[in-house]
């Protein structure tokens, strides 16, 4: 009898040759060096730039403690880059913990479509708050938009995790507000979207405001569209000051002339640069697609909270190919942004993020092909549903998983007119063109995705599309101080300069015009008392303080806010005028809102007298009204440490 060995050696060679996450359905993930051709900037400035005059991103531009990194290099060179891989058997990724955590390229492996522009060099560009910064992947924008640090290293960890995903955790603190970020990439077995956990803590005894923003880019061209959903039917600039009708414009946009009814989803249809954010959103994905390569990018979120869906482009024009194909890279061609927000819908836009505070939000990323675009998509599928000549519908379906005997419903005022058994999957995506005998009307048909057990994993059905002709109004600037009649609007005006870190405008100004008509006026009182705390001035911040719990407790009323109270706790601990801190400490935590800020203060005081016993119970006070604030886990590690507990601590 012949021998098998031959063919078994054949065998195991062809095996090395098949990635090890395909050969056994899981995911991989490992770290190395990357050459890439690389223009490295010059040293940083060792002058410290404690102030700078200038708008970043219609914010201000804060560099300190930061270096200015605007020393860049017109000079080539191959250089080692510390890189972070993933990769299951439908996407490669990689991701560069050394340039601010930059997701450099995700690969669909099905089909080497890049789901994310890819660059092939490393060019930085004078765009940066700092100064260098590269185009391609997905920027990190936390705290605010185009962050100080993306591209300054960021610390990371991979975990492998016990049903089977991997995880690469990357973030930082970062100086300015002493603030953190981490955010976690996850591949899954048997799936084809990247899950992107984000987490923002804010460790401070003040309030700051944050937002955050994936700047997400994508090779463009002549075929490439931006699909936001089809209940979007307006979009807005940054800032809300101009509004446009979305995808068929007709009007001034921002000062340039969209009229004509121009389709402004189309990447081609805008010559200079252009932002359009959709305006408010609802529904829980967007992103674009490639028709020349039949391929895109499909992005889902809770849009309840992940609120922010925008196109950003330079365009096909002479100025935008200037950036976009010579400044920002060699080779590598046009991109478009395809941006998504948490906790904000506009640049600038922010939310707050009080003591103590942790805001979560997930969301994801994945390719999908040959079908023609997407009109819904969710974790489970993306479909398309096209009216063509001829009175015909397309149908076009692409899954996130492998999906067996699942049926294609097509149904007509609830009557099944066409149902198919198929095989879906991430690399078999369902197309098909059906023959319509009723009208042909979008409207009257809704195409169904059913699993093996009976359970519907999408469905889509077009509505008629609202049109209104009237735009929302624009934002406008806020009025001078003493213009502004209202005390409680001057207190919100002042309120909204600080919380958007406006470029051109002094909160103080309103503020201290309100108590200039009010001296007691709460609120003014209590937001230059947290300015004064903020730059440390805290006899100053006290005497605001004062006011505002005069006027909140007047005739012995116990105070249905007591922020004051908590505030004023707090600069009394720094003043370590720690009996009268814990006085006030503890009368705010009469209020639910600041009960677990207050005793975590009252714990640090109690650490600081040596009553760790005493510290112990303040900290567990605190834990059981903000049970994910890691400040305090950390504070009661070490407590327990000092008891002599170290198996809990």
């Amino acid at each position: 009898m012949r021998s098998a060995l031959p063919l078994l050696r054949i065998l195991a060679l062809a095996l090395l040759f098949i990635p090890f996450s395909i050969l056994n359905g899981q995911v991989k993930i490992w770290e190395e060096m990357l050459s890439l051709p690389t223009y490295e900037p010059k040293a940083a400035d060792k002058n410290p730039m404690f102030y700078v005059p200038d708008a970043y991103q219609g914010a201000k531009r804060v560099l300190y403690p930061y270096p200015l990194m605007d020393n860049l290099s017109t000079e080539k060179s191959d250089r080692e880059h510390r890189a972070v891989y993933l990769e299951n058997e439908y996407i490669k990724l990689c991701l560069l913990p050394d340039i601010g955590g930059r997701l450099f390229y995700a690969t669909d492996l099905t089909n080497n479509y890049e789901i994310f522009y890819r660059q092939h060099v490393i060019k930085p560009a004078n765009i940066g708050m700092l100064g260098a910064w590269i185009s391609g992947g997905i920027e990190w924008c936390v705290f605010h938009h185009h962050r100080a640090s993306t591209y300054l290293p960021v610390d990371y960890r991979l975990v492998e995790n016990s049903d089977g995903s991997k995880t690469i955790w990357f973030g930082e603190i970062e100086p300015r507000h002493r603030m953190k970020w981490s955010i976690g990439l996850t591949l899954r077995p048997g799936r084809s979207y990247i899950e992107t956990e984000v987490r923002m803590f804010n460790p401070t005894e003040h309030t700051h405001s944050i937002l955050y923003w994936a700047n997400v880019a994508t090779h463009a061209n002549e075929d490439y569209q931006a699909i936001f959903p089809p209940s979007v039917h307006q979009g807005v600039y940054h800032a809300k000051n101009s509004f446009i009708h979305w995808p068929i414009s007709d009007e001034i946009y921002n000062g340039k002339d969209y009229t004509g009814q121009i389709d402004v989803s189309w990447w081609k249809n805008h010559p200079d640069p252009i932002s359009i954010f959709a305006y408010d959103l609802q529904e829980d994905f967007m992103g674009g697609y490639d028709h020349a390569r039949d391929a895109g990018t499909v992005h889902v979120g809770n849009h309840h909270i992940v609120k922010g869906a925008k196109l950003w482009e330079w365009g096909p024009g002479e100025y935008g190919h200037m950036w976009d194909c010579e400044i920002l890279t060699d080779e590598d061609g046009p991109y478009a942004e395809l941006m998504v927000g948490g906790f904000s819908d506009n640049q600038p836009d922010y939310s707050w993020i009080k003591p103590g505070e942790v805001k979560r939000l997930k969301h994801y990323w994945y390719p999908v092909r040959d079908i023609g675009g997407f009109k819904k998509a969710n974790l489970d599928a993306a479909v398309n549903l096209e009216l063509i000549a001829g009175k015909r519908i397309v149908v076009g379906i692409n899954t996130t998983r492998e999906l067996k005997d699942c049926r294609v419903i097509l149904s007509e005022n609830e009557k099944i007119i066409y149902e198919e058994e198929a095989d879906i999957g991430p690399g078999t995506p369902y197309t098909a063109l059906i023959r319509l005998n009723g009208k042909a009307d979008l409207t009257l048909y809704k195409l169904s995705l059913v699993d093996q057990n009976n359970l519907e994993l999408i469905s889509y059905q077009e509505q008629l599309p609202e049109y209104n002709a009237e735009l929302p109004e624009p934002v406008h600037p806020p009025a001078k101080p003493a213009e502004i009649d209202n005390i409680e609007e001057l207190v919100l005006a002042g309120q909204r300069i600080m919380q958007f870190h406006n470029p051109g405008l002094d909160p103080k100004d309103y503020f201290t015009e309100a108590i200039g008509r009010d001296p007691l006026n709460s609120m003014a009182n209590l937001h230059l008392g947290n300015l004064a705390a903020l730059a440390g001035r805290y006899d100053e911040a006290a005497d605001y303080y004062r006011n505002t719990i005069g006027r909140i407790t007047k005739d012995y009323t116990r105070p249905r806010d007591c922020e004051a109270l908590y505030r004023l706790g707090v600069v009394l601990k720094k003043q370590k005028k720690y009996e009268a801190a814990i006085d006030t400490l503890y009368r705010a935590t009469w209020d639910q809102a600041w009960y677990s800020a207050a005793y975590l203060e009252l714990a640090g005081i109690s650490m600081l007298k040596g009553n760790f016993g005493e510290a112990l119970d303040h900290l567990n006070h605190s834990l059981s009204m903000n049970a994910v604030n890691p400040k305090a886990y950390t504070m009661k590690s070490a407590v327990l440490r000092h008891l002599g507990d170290r198996a809990n601590a």
